[in-house]
């Protein structure tokens, strides 16, 4: 990990510095700026530029040979469907008539949920979690709770 954090800091000090950093094989990594409307170039100040972000441009090869990937369909996604409170009780009170438990996995695939909203109902609308991190729930009372 040493190696990591040392080409890491490497990166921040000639990105700061303004350079770009070339990887043979990989592609270009610069920073972007950014800063706020102004009407006139005479209001532009340097203090008030800041960094946008890294943008990273791949090698015309390295995408050359990507081009070839193959994709398939997923079972799940990392952006959750809108599934509201009530749909979510009415599907897990028709499996908990059946199951004792149910795990991430299952409740992703039954939902549409992402893995990060299954497991702690972080990112719903009203974004209060309904589990900590574990990762089987039990049912109870009409409402979810942790194995501890």
């Amino acid at each position: 990990m040493a190696v990591m954090d040392e080409m890491a800091e490497i990166f921040r000090q000639k990105l700061m510095e303004g350079h770009a950093i070339k990887l043979e094989g990989i592609g270009t990594f610069h920073i972007s700026a950014k800063s706020p409307s102004v009407r006139s170039k005479k209001e532009v100040r340097a203090e008030s530029i800041k960094c946008g972000g890294v943008v990273y441009r791949a090698e015309k090869k390295l995408i050359r040979q990507l081009s070839s990937t193959k994709f398939q369909k997923v079972m799940y996604s990392n952006t959750s469907l809108e599934v509201s409170e009530i749909e979510l009780d009415g599907i897990l009170t028709e499996y908990f008539k059946d199951h004792q438990y149910i795990t991430t996995k299952d409740l992703q695939h039954l939902s549409g949920l992402s893995n990060h909203t299954a497991r702690t109902g972080r990112g719903r609308q009203d974004d209060t979690p309904w589990t900590s991190s574990f990762r089987v729930l039990f049912p109870r009372a009409g409402k979810l709770w942790n194995q501890h």
